[in-house]
């Protein structure tokens, strides 16, 4: 007979074919099987074992049945008294059914009952089916911390619209509760309602451990992570740091959302902060490389450092004009060299210092590279900036140098030219630089002397470019021989 309880059962005789009477018309012989077969002692042993056959399937839809049947108010005096096992799996379905024609205090007038018979597990399974709520939750958390800890341990948040109240309660809870993944999904399920610091409070609980939701950066998690983020956009007064360290965490998924990151803001200020991702991508000098936990988080961590370093497009004090920006450039260079070198990490802080002066604008006379960076070049002749592993002052400006010479290469970007060209775009960069250098040698002869190098570079390039034009031109004929037009063949 359990087939009749299966969602869609097949009768061997015609059924109608609209999809509410064929419904109506299953539960009718559900109701007609009951009232036939199941009453008395028989007949509820019967019902535990047509419930322990479907246990596994749709166990609610024999509760629904009985809850219909004329014998219910027999079949609810036997569930108080003390549901067996196998009648365990339809006892929330039966009393939910009889509280609709019983009324909501009457519900909870049955979990009290339950709960002091020490029948927690039912009380769970009638809890989660009743209309969750506010007020609900209340009387939920006054039945003990078993019942509370069960019903928020196995609920989830999808079954009605919740207010920004309610919502806030049951997300919190679930998060103390560990079921980080069950509180973003609610979360974002009734977004309209969802507040932003409901939305952060989920993502420090991702950050502080990811293992409880999945690795951020893939699939419906993404998109539950962005709907996060959107929702803690509604509000402007969160500190902005702490939003910062959020995205870097997220970056992954963040950075191609479209969202105006805060992280970009904030690294153009906080030196700290772009050490930080230094420091998270860079071991210190010395030391052994940090083995990973096992869950891959420490490799997540090094992936979005060296993402976010590579999509940063800013520079310090780009928010300034004039004086201004080129006090807070020097001043946030200054910061990010003491602080790579007092964390052993002071030849690569100034590799990745040079990345970012290289970008910043041309200074106010119109030339390359920034105020900065020609302070820098002068600056670090200075024997307080050498770094603690002992290196003379000369290598660490020989390495600013060089970390700029790279930075401003690599902007240059990729080149085209028409085949045979050879290096006439070398060589004219090599004259703007040369020409920089002669501009720049009274007042700032160090940047005078890194503009001649790159100036050089360029030469040199210049003549691979040439060898290699003429060899294309060759192998293409540009340079072949032609014939004669007045020689006459014999």
């Amino acid at each position: 007979t359990a087939w009749l309880f299966a969602l869609h059962p097949e009768f061997p005789h015609q059924a109608p074919a609209d999809f509410r009477e064929r419904e109506t018309f299953a539960e009718q012989r559900r109701i007609e099987w009951l009232e036939t077969s199941a009453p008395g002692d028989a007949g509820w042993a019967l019902i535990g074992r047509v419930a322990e056959i479907i246990s596994d399937g749709t166990p609610w839809l024999l509760g629904k049945a009985i809850a219909h049947c004329s014998f219910a108010a027999e079949a609810e005096a036997r569930f108080l008294s003390g549901a067996s096992p196998a009648h365990s799996s339809i006892f929330a379905s039966f009393m939910w059914w009889r509280g609709e024609q019983n009324g909501l205090d009457w519900l909870h007038s049955v979990l009290d009952k339950i709960v002091s018979q020490k029948r927690v597990d039912e009380a769970i399974q009638l809890a989660i089916v009743m209309r969750q709520g506010l007020a609900h939750w209340e009387r939920i958390e006054r039945l003990g911390k078993d019942v509370g800890d069960g019903f928020w341990g196995t609920v989830n948040l999808w079954s009605r619209d919740f207010s920004s109240e309610e919502l806030d309660y049951g997300v919190r809870r679930l998060v103390n509760l560990g079921r980080v993944a069950a509180a973003a999904d609610g979360a974002v399920l009734h977004g309209k309602a969802l507040l932003p610091s409901t939305a952060l409070y989920v993502l420090e609980a991702i950050r502080l451990d990811p293992s409880k939701l999945v690795k951020p950066g893939s699939g419906s998690i993404a998109h539950t992570i962005i709907e996060l983020f959107v929702a803690l956009d509604r509000d402007t007064r969160f500190d902005e740091e702490r939003l910062a360290q959020l995205e870097g965490f997220f970056f992954q998924v963040l950075r191609d959302s479209g969202r105006h990151l805060v992280l970009y803001r904030r690294l153009s200020k906080s030196p700290e902060l772009f050490c930080g991702i230094v420091e998270t991508l860079f071991k210190r000098a010395g030391a052994a490389r940090e083995a990973d936990s096992g869950d891959g988080t420490r490799q997540q961590q090094v992936e979005a450092a060296f993402a976010i370093l590579e999509a940063w497009k800013g520079y310090p004090g780009d928010d300034l004009e004039g004086t201004e920006r080129d006090e807070a450039m020097h001043n946030w260079s200054l910061a990010v060299i003491d602080r790579t070198r007092a964390a052993g990490r002071g030849a690569v802080g100034l590799s990745q210092l040079a990345r970012v002066l290289a970008r910043a604008p041309d200074a106010s006379d119109g030339f390359w590279p920034c105020i900065a960076a020609r302070r820098l070049l002068e600056g670090l002749k200075d024997s307080i900036l050498a770094d603690e592993a002992g290196e003379r002052p000369v290598g660490q400006r020989s390495r600013f140098i060089h970390g700029l010479e790279i930075a401003k290469r690599n902007l240059r970007g990729a080149t085209m030219r028409p085949v045979g060209a050879g290096g006439t775009l070398e060589r004219a960069e090599a004259q703007k630089y040369r020409s920089s250098a002669d501009r720049l040698k009274a007042s700032w002869p160090d940047t005078a002397d890194l503009l001649n190098a790159l100036a050089d570079s360029y030469l040199v390039e210049d003549d691979e470019e040439d060898r290699d034009a003429r060899t294309d031109r060759t192998r293409e004929g540009v340079d072949r021989p032609r014939p004669n037009p007045d020689t006459t063949l014999n």
